[in-house]
C-alpha cells in the first residue's frame, strides 16, 4: 500500500508543493500512506471517506480536509475547497466518485487510478455505480 501510494504520487503523478490533491478512500491501505506522502510534498489535501471515526484518523494524519461522503455532498465540498480544480486524484472508488473527480480536475490535473472498489463485480450495485461516470473503469487496467 505504501508503494503504490509513493510511486503514484511521487512518480506517476509528479505531485508538487502547492499543488491541491484529492485522496479517495483516504482511510484505507493506500489511501491513508498517500496523505502522508502529500503532505511531505507540500500540497493541500483533500480526503474522502466515510464515518467520523475516520475523519478523524484522517485528520490525525494531516489531511487538511476530509469530507464525510455519507454525511456531506463531496461534489459541493470539492467545489468549495479547491474552486481553482484539484492539480491531481489518487482514486480508488470508482462510480460516482470517479465522475466526481474528473468534473474537478483542473485542465492539467492528474487522474492516478488505483482501483473502482465501487465497480467490483462482488458489490451488488456495481451496475448502478458504473452508470454514474463517463468511463468503464474497469478497460482502464
Amino acid at each position: 500500500s505504501g508503494l503504490t501510494a509513493c510511486a503514484m504520487l511521487e512518480q506517476t503523478g509528479d505531485i508538487k508543493e502547492g499543488e491541491t490533491v484529492l485522496i479517495t478512500a483516504a482511510a484505507g491501505g493506500a489511501g491513508h500512506f498517500a496523505v502522508q506522502f502529500a503532505k511531505l510534498a507540500g500540497c493541500t489535501v483533500i480526503g474522502t471517506c466515510g464515518s467520523e471515526e475516520k475523519v478523524k484518523a484522517l485528520e490525525a494524519l494531516g489531511c487538511d480536509h476530509v469530507i464525510n461522503y455519507k454525511s456531506q455532498d463531496v461534489a459541493a465540498e470539492i467545489k468549495r475547497l479547491a474552486p481553482n480544480g484539484l492539480d491531481a486524484v489518487l482514486e480508488g472508488v470508482g462510480g460516482k466518485m470517479l465522475q466526481t473527480a474528473l468534473d474537478n480536475l483542473t485542465p492539467e490535473g492528474r487522474l492516478l487510478q488505483i482501483g473502482y472498489i465501487s465497480e467490483y463485480p462482488h458489490n451488488p450495485d456495481a451496475a448502478t455505480e458504473s452508470s454514474k461516470n463517463d468511463v468503464v473503469a474497469s478497460e482502464l487496467f
